[in-house]
C-alpha cells in the first residue's frame, strides 16, 4: 500500500466520526458534492532508505521512510464551520504519531502554506493548507 492510499483510507475511516466529521475526496470532488467537504492531493513525496544495523551485515536491510506533503482544500458555507474543521484535522495530525495502516506509520506532521478565499458568487468559504508528514513504512 502506498502512503497516499493509507492516508486516503485513514481519512475515509474518520469521515463520520466527531474527530473530523467531513467528507474527503482524493484530487477532485464530484459536481454534486454536498458541503462541507475537503479535497486532498499529493504535492510532493520524497521516499528515502534508512539503514538500521551494522555495516555490511545482514542486519543492513533498512526500512523505507520519507516525507510527503498533502494539500487539503476545505469548502464550506460557513466560516465558523470551516475554522472548526481545520482545527479538527490539524488536531488529528499535527504533532502526532499515527499508525495510518498496518504498513504505514506517520512519525510526525506539521502544517504550513495556509490561505483562504471567499467565492462571492457561490457564497463559498475555501481554506487550503499543506500537511507535511514524515512517514515510515513498517514492511519492505
Amino acid at each position: 500500500m502506498t502512503v497516499y492510499e493509507a492516508i486516503a483510507r485513514y481519512l475515509k475511516s474518520k469521515e463520520g466520526s466527531s474527530d473530523l466529521n467531513c467528507t474527503f475526496y482524493p484530487n477532485q470532488a464530484p459536481d454534486n458534492a454536498t458541503r462541507p467537504y475537503a479535497i486532498f492531493s499529493v504535492k510532493d513525496d520524497v521516499p528515502s532508505l534508512t539503514h538500521d544495523g551494522g555495516l555490511f551485515s545482514a542486519d543492513d536491510a533498512g526500512y523505507n521512510n520519507g516525507n510527503i506533503i498533502i494539500q487539503f482544500d476545505f469548502f464550506s458555507d460557513s466560516l465558523t464551520d470551516l475554522n472548526n474543521r481545520i482545527f479538527k484535522i490539524k488536531n488529528n495530525f499535527v504533532g502526532r504519531s499515527i499508525l495510518l495502516d498496518a504498513s504505514v506509520k506517520m512519525a510526525y506532521a506539521d502544517s504550513d502554506n495556509e490561505f483562504d478565499a471567499f467565492d462571492e458568487k457561490q457564497k463559498l468559504w475555501i481554506r487550503s493548507f499543506d500537511l507535511n508528514m514524515k512517514y515510515i513504512l513498517t514492511t519492505n
